[in-house]
C-alpha cells in the first residue's frame, strides 16, 4: 500500500510529519496542560523527560 496525494504521487513521511512539535514533562501542571492545548489548538503531545518519549 502506498500513500498517495490527489494528484497521485506517491508521499513520504516527510511530506506529512509535524516538524516543530510540541511536547510535554510527566510533572507538567494538567492545568497548563490544558491552557497549551487551547493556545497551540492541539489535541494531544509527546510526553518526554530528560530527552526520552514516556510510555
Amino acid at each position: 500500500m502506498k500513500g498517495v496525494n490527489k494528484k497521485g504521487e506517491v508521499m513520504l513521511i516527510k511530506d506529512i510529519m509535524t516538524r516543530n512539535v510540541i511536547t510535554v514533562n510527566p510533572k507538567m501542571n494538567l492545568h497548563k496542560l490544558a491552557e497549551l492545548f487551547v493556545e497551540k489548538d492541539i489535541s494531544g503531545a509527546p510526553v518526554v523527560d530528560d530527552g526520552l518519549i514516556n510510555s
